[in-house]
Formats: C-alpha cells, structure tokens, sequence
C-alpha cells in the first residue's frame, strides 16, 4: 500500500474497526440471555444522556 491509499484509507480504517466492535458487541448480545436486560441498559442511558 503506498501513502495515499495509506492516507485515504484512515477514515474508512477507523468506521470499519468501530463497525466491527459494533458488530461484536451486537453478536455477543445474541448470543447472551442478558440481551432484554443491555436493552433496557441502553435505554436507561439514553434516557438520562439527552
């Protein structure tokens, strides 16, 4: 790879590695019997974010 794929490529390189832990954390989710309990987590802290 030379320095402007390099360069260009940084953006995507990072989406894709926070896609990927998304993903991970999603499948991990799936597969866990604590699935509705994160989602009412998530909610939890949206709620009290905004």
């Amino acid at each position: 790879m030379n320095m402007l794929e390099e360069s260009s490529s940084h953006g995507l390189l990072c989406l894709n590695d926070l896609a990927e832990y998304v993903a991970l954390q999603v499948h991990n989710s799936l597969f866990s019997e604590d699935l509705s309990s994160l989602v009412e987590t998530t909610k939890n802290e949206a709620h009290y974010q905004s």
